[in-house]
C-alpha cells in the first residue's frame, strides 16, 4: 500500500486523537509508547518529533481539550446580552455543562488516573492552562461588573485567582 502524505498539523492531530481513544478505552498506564506509535500508524521518530514523551502527548491533550471547553464557555459569554452578573452566571453555567458532557466513565476513569500522586505535574499544567486561558476573560468581566456597578471589589485580578 502506498504511504499517505498528509500535512504534518493533521498527522499530528490524528494521533492525539488516537491517542485520546486509547487512553479512554484502557487507561493511562496500560497504554505504551508502542501502543500509541502502532495504533496511530506512525513512526517512532515522527511520535518524538511532535511528543518528546508519553507525558507531553498527554499534557497536548489536556491543553486542547481545556481549549475546546473555554471556547465553549467564550461563546456562552458572548452571547449574552445581560450585565456582568449574567455574563458571569453564563460563564458558571457554560462550564458546568461542558463538564456534565464530558463526565461518561471512560472520561472518570481518566480523570481518576491522571490525579494519581505520580501524574500530579500532568493535573498541575492543565490547571495551570486553565487558568491561563480563564483569568484574562473573568478579570475583565469583574472589572466591567465594578464599573457598572454590578461588581464591589478593589481587586478584580486577585478575586478571579
Amino acid at each position: 500500500m502506498p504511504r499517505v502524505v498528509k500535512h504534518p498539523d493533521i498527522r499530528r492531530a490524528e494521533l492525539l486523537d488516537r491517542a485520546a481513544g486509547l487512553f479512554l478505552q484502557r487507561g493511562y498506564e496500560n497504554v505504551s509508547l508502542n501502543d500509541l506509535i502502532a495504533d496511530a500508524g506512525v513512526s517512532k521518530g515522527a511520535f518524538y518529533h511532535w511528543f518528546p514523551s508519553k507525558d507531553a502527548l498527554v499534557a497536548t491533550l489536556a491543553e486542547r481539550s481545556a481549549r475546546d471547553a473555554f471556547a465553549g464557555v467564550a461563546d456562552a459569554v458572548a452571547t449574552c446580552d445581560g450585565d456582568a452578573l449574567d455574563r458571569l452566571n453564563a460563564v458558571l453555567r457554560a462550564g458546568f455543562d461542558i463538564n456534565m458532557k464530558m463526565t461518561g466513565p471512560e472520561q472518570l476513569a481518566a480523570m481518576v488516573s491522571l490525579l494519581r500522586p505520580d501524574n500530579a505535574h500532568l493535573y498541575g499544567r492543565i490547571l495551570a492552562v486553565e487558568q491561563e486561558l480563564y483569568r484574562p476573560m473573568l478579570t475583565r468581566l469583574i472589572s466591567k461588573g465594578v464599573a457598572d456597578g454590578v461588581f464591589d471589589t478593589f481587586d478584580p485580578e486577585g478575586v478571579v485567582a
